[in-house]
């Protein structure tokens, strides 16, 4: 049975549309009128100066953390978002491009159909989402831009040519959107096309575009500057405007962005700022007007209290040779409340282990954003659009338990034992040290012991329990308890940090200190005193 990618109607209530709305597929009324996309000159850099009225799309938003909701775009919105594209990479009527993407979403349909059409350039229909389709005919498509969300380019260079294609030699450019782009996927794609790749920024109720990267002002990392006549502001969680380099909900206004949604009508009273659309995306803006995404509000891990991004944890993964892809999500912690866990997919001929991968990671990340839970699969699971499905991923890893255990043991040695080692050395400003001999042994006072405290929590982004060194004093120990990850409780790690004083406030007295020390090193008073000034005597 064949499929339509989109219906063109002229009445939104007939029967064919309210069942194509059922079925997720796109509806379409009659295209734009020729005074509704006013160029300023003929081809290149056609921009809409007015903004026409009347619904042009009904669309269903993507639902990547909730439900879809139905979304009006109204002429307006798409002569909007088309010329922002349009002048954002400098497209004309010696442009080609193909449909990479589906049709039925809201990239595929303004960014690879319409923009490129009302800039009189030349679109080639092939199957979407289907990198072997690519290659198969790309001697007929012959792109000068290719716009397409990262999974898809990650599949385009899995199926790639070894040797470049002589057919991409008018490739200009490469477009990514919809989805965070992985810095080493940028560079892979870089490298293999030979043309810049400019991250763009979008979604279903702006009609896609909101801003983009130009191929004049291209910097890794950021979505570029907001199209014309379009405005963005960081909001805290409060509601309150923050000013420029400030992280916050980034919200926006402008011609492209829907008046509400269609359904659910609830939806609009948390959607909006007053006059500002609330995107769901964390990010700043410098203050050279380059915005910079961070993540989704709703994607966020809360790790003891420490609120971390999946984004930052998966471009680390997707560095590794062996990872194909890579996505973070949250494990139920019984004291935590949140633990970090990915699932990956592995390149064709390539291996990895869980504990290989944490040590990657761990070598590269904070101890806090490190995934103490690692799952493998053949792929991940997709949207319609081909972005990954979080949602997916996070119900149905919930409630498994890893096929491939952590070898704590392997990290310690070869991950913390080391940086662990190293900090008892600088402290105790000895020239090496042994990894079996105790702390206080090895000259260590209790001001070194809260001295190498403050150290590891902030150089390994771990909080230590009191009694953490009397339980652990060894190298050895403690870089065998940082590698465990254990839980809260006695001489482990907390979820809640435990405030260091500084140096000027400790107490100059060896016994006063000690006491402080000890009042940190043991929450029971009489077995705490005792023990912690038996070990605590001054050396």
């Amino acid at each position: 049975m064949i499929r339509p990618a989109l219906i063109v109607t002229d009445r939104l209530d007939s029967d064919i549309a309210r069942a194509g709305h059922a079925e997720g597929i796109a509806l379409a009324l009659p295209g734009l009128e020729a005074g509704d996309l006013q160029a300023e000159s003929a081809g290149r850099g056609a921009v809409a100066e007015t903004w026409p009225t009347g619904t042009a799309l009904l669309m269903r938003t993507t639902g990547t953390t909730g439900e879809p909701k139905l979304v009006a775009l109204s002429r307006g919105n798409l002569a909007a978002s088309i010329a922002g594209i349009v002048e954002a990479l400098d497209i004309g009527p010696e442009d080609r491009t193909a449909t990479l993407m589906p049709l039925s979403h809201i990239h595929g349909l303004v960014a690879t159909l319409h923009a490129p059409i009302a800039a009189g350039a030349t679109v080639v229909a092939i199957p979407p989402r289907d990198s072997g389709a690519f290659w198969r005919h790309l001697d007929e498509v012959r792109p000068t831009w290719l716009s397409l969300v990262p999974t898809l380019l990650r599949d385009l260079l899995e199926t790639a040519p070894a040797k470049r294609p002589e057919s991409l030699s008018g490739l200009r450019l490469l477009r990514t959107s919809s989805a965070a782009l992985p810095f080493a996927l940028r560079c892979r794609a870089e490298d293999y096309f030979g043309v810049p790749l400019i991250e763009a920024y979008g979604m279903t109720e702006t009609c896609h575009q909101i801003a983009s990267g130009r191929p004049a002002e291209n910097i890794p990392g950021s979505v570029g500057r907001p199209s014309r006549e379009t405005f963005i502001a960081v909001f805290n969680a409060d509601g309150g405007e923050q000013p420029s380099e400030t992280t916050g909900e980034l919200c926006v206004r402008g011609p492209s962005v829907i008046r509400g949604f269609v359904w659910p009508r609830e939806a609009n009273a948390d959607a909006f700022h007053g006059s500002w659309f609330r995107t769901g995306d964390l990010g700043r803006v410098d203050a050279q007007g380059m915005i910079w995404i961070t993540g989704r509000i709703k994607e966020q891990i809360n790790r003891g209290g420490e609120t971390l991004s999946p984004v930052e944890i998966e471009d680390v993964l997707l560095a590794h040779p062996a990872i194909a892809e890579a996505a973070v999500f949250p494990l139920p912690h019984p004291d935590l409340g949140d633990e970090v866990a990915a699932v990956c997919a592995l390149r064709p001929g390539q291996s990895a282990d869980a504990t290989a991968l944490i040590g990657f990671a761990a070598e590269r990340l904070p101890f806090a954003q490190v995934p103490k839970t690692i799952f493998f699969a053949d792929a991940l699971p997709r949207q319609a659009s081909g972005k990954v499905s979080r949602a997916a991923i996070a119900a149905a890893y919930r409630d498994q338990v890893p096929a491939t255990p952590v070898a704590a043991p392997a990290l310690s040695d070869t991950i913390w034992r080391p940086r662990v080692r190293e900090a008892f050395a600088d402290i105790l400003r000895l020239p090496a040290v042994d990894d079996h001999t105790a702390f206080f042994t090895l000259g260590g006072t209790s001001l070194h012991a809260l001295r190498l405290v403050a150290r590891l929590e902030a150089g390994f982004g771990v909080h230590l329990a009191p009694a953490a060194l009397l339980i652990h004093p060894t190298v050895a120990d403690l870089a065998g308890a940082i590698a465990s990850g254990l839980g809260r409780g006695e001489g482990r790690f907390e979820a809640t940090a435990v405030g260091v004083p500084p140096e000027d406030a400790i107490p100059a007295s060896q016994v006063v200190t000690a006491i402080h020390l000890a009042e940190r090193l043991h929450p029971h008073p009489l077995r705490g005193w005792s023990l912690a000034l038996m070990r605590l005597h001054d050396r």
